[in-house]
């Protein structure tokens, strides 16, 4: 597929061709007679200047567009990689509450096989090895949690440059009207 400006300055130089001078032909001062082929000429130069002139408008209008939607996209990109990091932090925060309480719940646990009788011992042990137990899946479900948040920080951050250079982008074309 062919630039429109290619065509449109392929028709002007066929055009300035038909109505150029051949061989050492001096030109006319006066300009040709709108009915004559050269004069018909003449005019079909000027309208195809005047449709050259709209069509890179045109062209230059459909790259700030494309330019603006490329901004736009990063912008989604990012504002979607800030809603998981949110959930990721959010998620890590209750992860680490519940932490906090199975610790809690542990050290009453402790307290109690402290004074419990003999015969209450071994259940009282083993809801502390079912705690401990419990406060390793937390833990290591929080370690995944953290590293997600920091995968997510860094994709956020590499995000926003883009759209950043993206913006600079836009703004140098626009700068440039």
């Amino acid at each position: 597929m062919s630039h429109p400006g290619r065509i449109v300055a392929a028709l002007l130089a066929a055009g300035f061709l038909a109505v150029a001078p051949v061989g050492g032909q001096e030109t006319e001062a006066l300009p040709p007679d709108p009915g004559s082929v050269a004069g018909q000429l003449v005019r079909l130069n000027a309208t195809l200047a005047r449709i050259a002139e709209l069509l890179e408008r045109q062209a230059e209008g459909q790259r700030l567009e494309l330019s603006l939607q490329r901004v736009e996209l990063a912008n989604r990109r990012a504002e979607s990689v800030e809603t998981e990091l949110a959930k990721a932090r959010s998620e890590r925060s209750h992860l680490q509450d519940d932490l906090y309480m199975v610790n809690a719940q542990l050290e009453t646990l402790a307290s109690q096989a402290e004074r419990a009788e003999p015969e209450a011992l071994p259940a009282v042990e083993e809801e502390v090895r079912q705690m401990q137990h419990a406060l390793e899946v937390l833990q290591n479900r929080i370690k995944e949690r953290e590293r997600s948040v920091l995968e997510l920080e860094n994709e956020l951050a590499r995000r926003q440059r883009d759209l950043e250079s993206l913006q600079d982008r836009l703004d140098r074309e626009l700068e440039g009207l």
